[in-house]
């Protein structure tokens, strides 16, 4: 009957048996509108409906378990209310249906497949149920209407490029018990300005939001790994807090580092815990105004900061070991390291140290005759007259003390 109008249909009851819907039983009917799934079916096997380009309305009875892989690929599906017997939706079951607007998963659902909802670019929002523990790979990748997602606390991973170019996706916020955070998880979703990252989230992967240029926050808490590219091109992104468990931020010379070319990035909190900056950490963030270094930090790459504003404030506590690199034509000397190979540094540039006088001098960095004044620490304002010049922190930016920064 291919390319003839079809409605499907069956008796009420299947008389007590469990009867499925064969593989590609249905494949390429291209003109096939309406099925009715008559109670007593049990399973929709892979490929059933594969390619029903007019397929608008499927019935689906509470008799069914599972969807197979590539059930609907491809078909015209508008809208679908999946019953509470289905536990599981295979890999690409909804993939390419462009039309799809709405989907009702239950609660029954424990695992959703791989490839989804892949391509359904016409589906506004989804609320994922609380019997899901992850988000597979490129589950939602492409679905260019979504604007919003609900994602409850049972999942713990959002796996690989889930919401790849989302672009509609403007806000979003990940609950308490997720630990993992795929590669390209929501890379290239255009349209991001804000996500609220839990305090279990340990692990964010290669290229993770990549391209999301603008978003322009993040704060992380927990956070032990940062892959290669996870905040590249993010060229709205203007504050980063880095936690307080980062240990080491990813370095690869085949990859860009996490925050090449921020643009807009102005201030950066390096967690307590970080022991190394790699060469091309801040690559290209030509707009950095403000890096907190801590005392933890024990190496940095010549070449960790380049090509960053020459009015930067660097907020610095020690020890730290200056390591060689061939490229540098300078002298050791950690203010113009930082500046990466600007051999004569800007009149408002200074030193804001994390610390008093007296630190200062048990420091080995005074040690070096620093072109640029040092201001020194201080939570409360000076009284009367002093030799030194004293810092505060305003919205996490250190100023000096009697300084109002002008309103934007």
């Amino acid at each position: 009957h291919r390319g003839t109008g079809i409605t499907l249909s069956g008796p009420e009851s299947c008389h007590g048996k469990n009867y499925s819907i064969r593989k590609y039983a249905f494949y390429d009917y291209f003109q096939l509108v309406n099925v009715i799934i008559p109670e007593g079916v049990t399973s929709i096997g892979d490929n059933a409906f594969y390619n029903c380009t007019e397929l608008t309305n499927v019935s689906i009875p509470e008799s069914i378990t599972s969807i197979g892989d590539s059930a609907f690929r491809y078909s015209g599906l508008t809208s679908l209310t999946i019953p509470e017997s289905v536990t599981s939706i295979g890999d690409s079951a909804f993939s390419y249906c462009s039309r799809l607007t709405d989907v009702t998963i239950p609660n029954s659902v424990t695992t959703i497949g791989d490839y989804t909802f892949y391509g359904c670019t016409s589906l506004t929002s989804i609320t994922i149920p609380s019997s899901v523990t992850s988000i597979g790979d490129y589950t939602f990748y492409g679905c260019t209407s979504l604007t919003s997602v609900t994602i409850p606390s049972s999942v713990t991973s959002i796996d690989d490029n889930a919401f790849y170019g989302c672009t509609s996706l403007t806000s979003i916020t990940l609950p308490e018990g997720i630990t993992t955070i795929g590669d390209g998880a929501f890379s290239h979703c255009t349209g991001l300005t804000s996500i609220t990252f839990p305090k279990s989230l340990i692990s964010i992967g290669y290229s993770a939001f990549n391209g999301c240029r603008s978003l322009e926050e993040v704060v992380l808490h927990n956070v032990e790994e940062l892959g290669f590219s996870a905040f590249a091109y993010c060229t709205s992104l203007r504050y980063v807090d880095l936690g307080n468990a980062l240990e080491r931020i990813t370095h690869n010379m085949d990859y860009p580092p996490p925050f090449y070319r921020c643009t807009s990035l102005e201030i950066v909190l390096l967690p307590d815990t970080l022991k190394n900056l790699e060469p091309d950490t801040f690559n290209d963030c030509t707009n950095l105004k403000c890096l907190k270094i801590p005392r933890s930090i024990i190496s940095i790459a010549g070449l960790a900061i380049r090509f960053v504003a020459p009015t930067s404030k660097f907020v610095i506590g020690l020890p730290i070991y200056l390591e060689d690199d061939s490229n540098l034509q300078l002298n050791a000397n950690i203010i113009s390291i930082l500046l990466s190979q600007r051999a004569t540094l800007n009149d408002d540039f200074a030193v804001y140290y994390l610390g008093t006088p007296e630190d200062w001098q048990a420091d080995p960095l005074s040690e070096f005759d620093l072109p640029c004044p040092i201001y020194f620490y201080s939570e409360t304002e000076p009284n009367g007259e002093s030799e030194y010049t004293y810092w505060h922190y305003i919205e996490n930016v250190p100023y000096v003390w009697g300084y109002v920064p002008e309103s934007e």
